[in-house]
């Protein structure tokens, strides 16, 4: 029966609990259109956590009242997730399984970023539990781009389910005596050559994987969907040339990771295995170099002094491993030829540092006049001529 209505916003809760059965299915069907009818066009949500039963005359119930009004099924238990499951019920309402909770204290950290920190769990297991400020909605996107990852052949960690975490929300990742690649990197000169290459092949790798573009978002989609809401910070003739630079680049149904650094990958063993998938896309390659670069070469120069806390390397470190990269990915070691394509994936990393203030609309108000005066003076002069002359 229903113990609550809860108003959130546009959004209208009711509350179901204990059990829903031949004897009680008449009375609840009639509270239950009742409330549903209050709805008024907000969307109609059934918390099913504290719902313990539910017979088929139950199901019936709430049948009828989808021929009424959309709703969705929210905290469904185990147990009366089994049954919506078993009867197909699952297929003609969207129905969400209650998150387990999960508890990290006293939990070792492998590794923190933007978004959140990385827990071991035991020996096989880890936990990415984000920040208060990120939504569940976000997070399951993750999780699903990086189910589709996998299956696409992208060497990342199987993702388990979403849990809570008190105020929090997070993946469970299976993961076997991992390190980051930045644990690898800081202050580990002797390998430093040796991880830098399985870092260059882990990056060949996405993009050697063809991605399910039913699954996954269009990276050139994307920047033109920031380019689109940029019209505070640039004018109308230098986001018409930002959108040209992106229109001109050749469709490609390759993986994209979309924030690939050090800190996003874990090591096990000689395996490499990414953890941070929510910015997944497909489209050419250049759309990941442009982000690397930007982490890569862009920030150590602007703030080589945050460089080990983002990345979790210092700024000579992550400069050495740009250069390895580059002579790994692109099969040449030759100094001058290795100048000329970061010259040309530097531009790309300047469009994308162009959008950063509206990827992180938090950015300081003094670091986004920085950014626009700098992306005036080396992007926009050279933009017209670059557009269109991908060298690879």
């Amino acid at each position: 029966m229903i113990s609550n209505i809860i108003e959130k916003d546009n959004t209208l809760i009711l509350q179901v609990e204990g059990r829903i059965d031949t004897i009680n299915s008449e009375p609840f069907e009639k509270e239950l259109s009742q409330a549903a009818a209050s709805a008024n066009g907000r969307e109609l949500l059934l918390d099913a956590q504290k719902l313990t039963y539910i017979s088929s005359m139950g199901l019936r119930v709430l049948l009828s009242l989808r021929k009424k009004q959309p709703y969705r099924i929210i905290n469904a238990i185990p147990e009366i997730y089994d049954i919506f499951h078993m009867t197909g019920f699952d297929k003609l309402i969207d129905i969400e399984k209650a998150l387990r909770n999960l508890d990290v204290e006293g939990c070792e950290i492998i590794g923190a970023g933007v978004n959140g920190t990385v827990y071991r769990l035991g020996a096989d297991q880890i936990a990415k539990v984000y920040n208060e400020k990120v939504p569940l909605d976000y997070i399951k996107q993750e999780h699903d781009f990086a189910q589709a990852a996998f299956l696409s052949g992208v060497p990342t960690a199987i993702s388990y389910d979403t849990v809570r975490c008190g105020d929090k929300y997070g993946i469970v990742f299976e993961m076997l005596n991992a390190s980051t690649f930045a644990g690898k990197f800081h202050g580990h000169p002797d390998t430093f050559s040796h991880y830098a290459k399985l870092y260059a092949d882990t990056l060949k790798q996405v993009h050697n994987a063809k991605a399910d573009t039913n699954a996954l978002p269009s990276a050139a989609d994307k920047y033109n969907g920031w380019i689109d809401q940029s019209g505070h910070l640039y004018s109308e003739r230098e986001r018409e040339l930002m959108h040209r630079m992106i229109d001109s680049v050749p469709k490609r149904d390759t993986t994209i990771h979309g924030d690939f650094h050090p800190k996003n990958i874990m090591v096990q063993g000689e395996e490499p295995l990414l953890v941070d998938m929510a910015d997944v896309s497909y489209g050419h390659p250049i759309f990941d170099f442009a982000c690397s670069t930007l982490t890569h070469r862009i920030y150590p120069w602007l703030m080589p002094e945050n460089t080990i806390h983002f990345m979790g390397v210092s700024a000579d470190e992550i400069t050495q491993l740009w250069w390895l990269l580059l002579e790994s990915y692109f099969g040449t070691s030759d100094k001058a030829e290795l100048e000329e394509i970061d010259k040309h994936l530097m531009h790309y990393a300047l469009l994308r540092y162009a959008l950063q203030p509206i990827v992180l609309p938090q950015t300081p108000e003094e670091d986004v006049q920085r950014t626009i005066r700098i992306v005036r003076e080396r992007l926009f002069p050279v933009i017209e001529e670059i557009s269109g002359k991908l060298f690879f």
